[in-house]
């Protein structure tokens, strides 16, 4: 009997248990810094509030990094500021600082840099907060080298920040564009498939990242996925969290996933490519390197047809 105990126990509290599987949710560039290159702002409002009554009824936390710039537009700013708020209001949603202007570090300089950051506090006066607990560097850029990134580092510490990391992605920006010219082109059922493209990538995404922390790190960890808040996810958000329900993830806060032990690992990383922070905890650059190369990617079709639409 003992032995057949012993047995539940260990399936129970078994490491890779689906039980185990958590996820934070965070958005980039939310959230007009996506929206005013395909959209009116009517529209741009209508997809806002969509993605967060998805959020509600999917009740999972997400981290929303806001780009200032985009919501102080001449003749728009009140509207853009009530969308801002809403995003600030809602229960389930946290904020970070992502810079007033999504400026690129490895293309800036620090002073430039120190002032795209602290041109986007103005947020402060709309929350109505002493600070604003996270930071996200715009493309994952933590500086061009370690002199530069260290330096930066220290400022936002001294700032009372905590980097955002992340752990995986699944190229987000591209299935959306490829699906807003579907839509466009009045092409629903093309859309369709692009958006279930999507959802598919993600869950192959989540399934490769799992073996990766099993081989490197020995265990599962918990997740910080990154994303944007754009007309996919205002469509499809539900889906999408279904399939991470069936894959036997649950949703916490940025907060709680960065209790994990594994976010307190040494950044080994000194180059100016945002990769995650799964490589970037590699101490060996060849090993890095190594697993850099395996990386999961869409199929080249959907990047040929994202060039197509480029051009």
């Amino acid at each position: 009997m003992k032995g057949i105990l012993l047995c539940v126990l260990l399936f129970v509290f078994h490491p890779l248990s689906a039980q185990q599987k958590k996820v934070a949710i965070t958005m980039d560039d939310m959230p007009f810094n996506v929206a005013p290159h395909f959209f009116e702002l009517e529209e741009a409002e209508n997809m806002n509030l969509r993605l967060l009554e998805k959020i509600k009824q999917a009740d999972t936390p997400v981290a929303a990094f806001i780009n200032g710039k985009n919501c102080l537009r001449p003749g728009e700013t009140d509207r853009r500021l009530s969308v801002l708020k809403a995003w600030i209001e809602h229960p389930l949603v946290s904020l970070g600082n992502h810079t007033y202007s999504h400026s690129n570090y490895a293309q800036s300089t620090f002073e430039k840099f120190r002032e795209d950051v602290t041109k986007n506090e103005w947020l402060l006066e709309i929350v109505d907060q002493d600070s604003i607990p996270y930071f996200r560097f715009p493309f994952n850029a933590t500086g061009q080298d370690s002199t530069s990134r260290l330096a930066m580092e220290d400022f936002l510490s001294q700032k009372g920040y905590q980097i955002a990391p992340f752990t995986l992605e699944s190229v987000d920006y591209l299935f959306n564009a490829l699906y807003q010219e579907a839509l466009r082109a009045n092409q629903p059922d093309s859309a369709q498939m692009i958006a279930h493209a999507y959802i598919d990538f993600t869950v192959a995404t989540f399934r490769y990242y799992e073996g990766v922390c099993e081989e490197v790190f020995g265990r599962p960890i918990a997740h910080i996925f990154l994303c944007h808040g754009n007309l996919l996810h205002a469509d499809y958000y539900l889906e999408l969290i279904d399939a991470l329900k069936k894959e036997g993830y649950s949703f916490i806060t940025l907060e709680k996933a960065l209790e994990d032990p594994v976010y307190q690992k040494k950044d080994h990383y000194f180059k100016k490519w945002g990769v995650s922070w799964l490589y970037r905890w590699i101490q060996d650059p060849d090993e890095r390197m190594k697993w850099l190369r395996k990386g999961i990617e869409p199929d080249k079709i959907w990047y040929q047809r994202y060039a197509e639409l480029k051009n």
